[in-house]
């Protein structure tokens, strides 16, 4: 999976998460990794948000999390790439998290 804000990609990939961002994770979070995770899934905008700054601290050591605050939502797009890389199928989005199942789009027809 891939968060795409303004244009520049952050990969993600669960095996990846060090246990200090697992970590800090948490702290920003304001709960456990497993609670994270229900609340990823309930689009909590907490989790949301704590998800895109651990991914975008990776590029800038230095980011708050007060910066990640200024992000406007429509700016994210939440992308997943098949798994076996074949680049002959289109990377998929995936529903907006920030959306509600009534606010989502029609998923394109396979053809």
């Amino acid at each position: 999976m891939k968060i795409n804000i303004n244009g520049q990609e952050y990969p993600f990939d669960a095996d990846s998460l060090t246990f200090d961002e697992a970590c800090d994770l948490e702290g920003v979070f304001g709960g456990t990794f497993g609670e994270f995770g229900a609340a990823l899934r309930k689009t909590s905008m907490t989790a949301i948000r704590a998800f895109v700054f651990i991914l975008m601290r990776r590029n800038n050591p230095e980011l708050r999390i007060d910066d990640i605050g200024r992000t406007v939502l429509g700016d994210l797009k939440f992308v997943k790439e098949k798994a076996d890389k074949d680049e002959t199928e289109p990377v998929r989005e995936l529903p907006d998290p920030t959306l509600t199942d009534f606010e989502q789009p029609e998923p394109a027809s396979e053809d």
